[in-house]
C-alpha cells in the first residue's frame, strides 16, 4: 500500500484512492476508496465516502462484460460527451443529445420494444411505425401495404374524451357546388342493385381487407348526407308543383 494523496482514477496513472494506492486487494477501513475482492470474490472498486466516483476520459468510457475488450470495438456500454449506448445481442440502444433534444432508441433496424412484466406495451418497427399493444411478432402479421399507408396501430381500440382531425384535411361541401354532378335517383338505384353499397362508400369486402380511414369515411358520409339533402329539396319542389297543379284543376 502506498500513500498517493490527492490522486484519482485516471487514464495516465494507476488505480488510486483519495489517500492510498492499494496493490494487494485487501480491504482497509483507513482509506476513502479501495480495490478488493468483494461479494462472491468479485473484483470491486468501492467508494467509501458520500461523494461522486469520478472517471474521466476525453474519448469516452467503454465497458465490456464479455472479456473482449482487446478484441473488438463493440463495448456493452459506451459513455461519451453526447451519448450513452448499450450493445446487446447485436442491437444498439442509445440515449443521446441531438439538436438540443433527447433521443432514445435503437440504432439498428431490429425495432424497439417497451413493456412491463415481460410483455410488450409499445413496439416501434424499423419503418417508424408505432404499434400499441403489439409485440414484434404480432406487428409482423400486419400487411406491408397498411404499414405504408398508416403510421400508428392500436390493439383493442382507443378510449378518448375527444378526437380531432387535422384542419388541412379535405371536407365534402363540394356537393353544394353548382358544378357538382348529382346522380338521378334511378341511376343511384341501378348502382346499388349492381354493387350492393352506396357510391364512394367502401364495400364490406374492402373494409375487411384494408380497413378504412376515419377521416375519409367521415367525409364520404357527409357527402351522402349532403346529397340526401339535395334529393329531399328536389322532391319537395316536385311535391309543391303537384300541389299547385291539383289546386288549379
Amino acid at each position: 500500500m502506498a500513500n498517493v494523496a490527492n490522486c484519482a482514477l485516471g487514464t495516465q496513472g494507476g488505480i488510486a484512492a483519495n489517500k492510498f494506492l492499494l496493490t494487494d486487494f485487501e480491504i482497509s477501513s483507513n482509506v476513502d476508496a479501495y480495490l478488493s475482492f468483494g461479494r462472491n470474490h468479485h473484483v470491486t472498486f468501492d467508494n467509501q465516502v458520500a461523494q461522486w466516483l469520478r472517471i474521466n476520459s476525453y474519448g469516452g468510457i467503454a465497458c465490456w462484460g464479455n472479456g473482449l475488450a482487446n478484441d473488438n470495438d463493440n463495448p456493452n456500454l459506451l459513455l461519451t460527451g453526447t451519448e450513452m449506448k448499450t450493445f446487446l445481442d447485436g442491437i444498439y440502444a442509445s440515449l443521446k443529445k441531438s439538436n438540443n433534444s433527447l433521443w432514445f432508441g435503437s440504432t439498428s433496424n431490429a425495432g424497439f420494444e417497451i413493456g412491463t412484466n415481460g410483455t410488450t406495451a409499445l413496439y416501434i418497427g424499423n419503418g417508424q411505425n408505432i404499434f400499441l399493444g403489439f409485440n414484434r411478432n404480432t406487428a409482423a402479421e400486419i400487411r406491408d401495404p397498411l404499414k405504408l399507408q398508416y403510421r400508428l396501430f392500436v390493439d383493442k381500440g382507443i378510449l378518448s374524451e375527444d378526437y380531432a382531425i387535422a384542419p388541412k384535411s379535405a371536407w365534402a361541401d363540394y356537393v353544394f357546388s353548382k358544378e357538382y354532378s348529382l346522380r338521378s335517383l334511378s341511376e343511384l338505384e341501378t348502382y346499388i342493385d349492381k354493387n350492393r353499397h352506396l357510391p364512394d362508400v367502401p364495400s364490406a369486402e374492402d373494409v375487411s381487407k384494408n380497413g378504412y380511414s376515419q377521416h375519409e369515411l367521415n367525409t364520404v358520409l357527409l357527402q351522402k348526407i349532403e346529397e340526401l339533402t339535395l334529393y329531399i329539396i328536389m322532391q319537395q319542389k316536385e311535391i309543391e308543383e303537384l300541389k299547385h297543379k291539383m289546386i288549379n284543376l
